[in-house]
């Protein structure tokens, strides 16, 4: 720009051929700048900047892709960012994938292979490493530190006691490599029956990925509502819950009459002739008369993992 304006200065060009040049040039950057943000792999448009603007980069979803082709976005996601997710991926394509980048790692249930730059210990092993050092934490005893002594009783923080709880004063913590987006709450992935669980994988597996901690409580549908009633301390404390049904997709509606969380309800395929492949339990999460619940597509573990990571992360 500098130098267009020298040259105008000096009577070499005319204003209006200055615009002109500076129009162009702003054009170029654009160009450039689209260029960045995309990677044209010919079969796939890939969205680099993704992460930039929603704060997750792109996922990939396996079925109707070829297993070079998921390969091929999936290596190239890895120089942009420093996890990649691909969704919805056969034994076989895991095969050739984990050839190709034997450092991810495949879970077969939720049929999701999943990679980080710093090691797949993820999410749960973080938060593991948080418990173990809680649970050997012993607060010092009187004379063990005077000065902590002093300041209890003169009673400046009350509440010290609490500080060493995970989470509640994040400089306290203590945290392994890559563990800064890991949140200090939890979600809940609950199914319904065990033939829900690769949905509820799906779900759980993705929120891992997006940097939460999650709790999984399976199979505690309504046919056997007392194994739901033990585990509802550990629902109650969630962000917020996942709820995988099948069947007539019942769970939902009475989990949303139980806890005061917000509440994802995914309708999985599972059940018998009336069941329509999902329709059935997506009318009835669409009908529940308790509030609180979110509904997404049928078998759509992913869309519901996500969704109760952005609740978790807005808290």
């Amino acid at each position: 720009m500098e130098q267009i304006l020298l040259q105008v200065r000096d009577g070499l060009i005319g204003v209006e051929e200055a615009g002109l040049l500076l129009q162009q040039r702003e054009n170029d950057a654009g160009r450039e700048s689209r260029g960045r943000s995309a990677a044209d792999l010919g079969f796939a448009q890939l969205d680099l900047e993704r992460e930039k603007r929603t704060g997750s980069p792109e996922v990939i979803f396996g079925e109707g892709k070829t297993a070079g082709q998921v390969v091929a976005i999936f290596k190239r996601l890895m120089e942009h960012s420093d996890r990649v997710l691909a969704t919805r991926i056969d034994g076989d394509k895991a095969q050739l994938l984990l050839e190709a980048v034997p450092e991810a790692d495949y879970n077969e249930a939720a049929r999701t292979v999943l990679w980080r730059r710093f090691g797949n210990s993820g999410a749960a092993a973080d938060h593991e490493q948080l418990r173990q050092v809680d649970a050997n934490y012993s607060a010092p005893t009187a004379g063990e530190v005077p000065e902590l002594d002093r300041v209890r009783a003169a009673g400046e923080v009350p509440e010290l006691d609490r500080v060493r709880t995970a989470g509640e004063v994040p400089e306290l913590d203590v945290r392994g490599a890559g563990a800064a987006a890991i949140q200090g709450g939890y979600i809940a992935i609950v199914c319904a029956g065990t033939s829900d669980l690769p949905v509820a994988e799906e779900a759980a597996v993705t929120a891992e990925y997006m940097g939460c901690r999650v709790e999984r409580i399976y199979d505690v549908g309504v046919a056997g509502i007392h194994r739901l009633f033990a585990k509802l301390e550990l629902i109650r404390g969630a962000d917020a819950i996942v709820v995988a049904a099948g069947m007539e997709g019942a769970l939902a509606s009475v989990m949303g009459g139980l806890v005061s969380r917000p509440i994802v309800a995914v309708p999985t395929s599972i059940g018998y002739g009336a069941n329509f492949a999902g329709v059935a339990p997506l009318l009835s999460m669409l009908n529940a008369c308790s509030p609180g619940i979110a509904v997404v597509n049928i078998d759509n573990g992913f869309g519901a993992g996500y969704y109760a990571s952005l609740i978790s992360r807005g808290r």
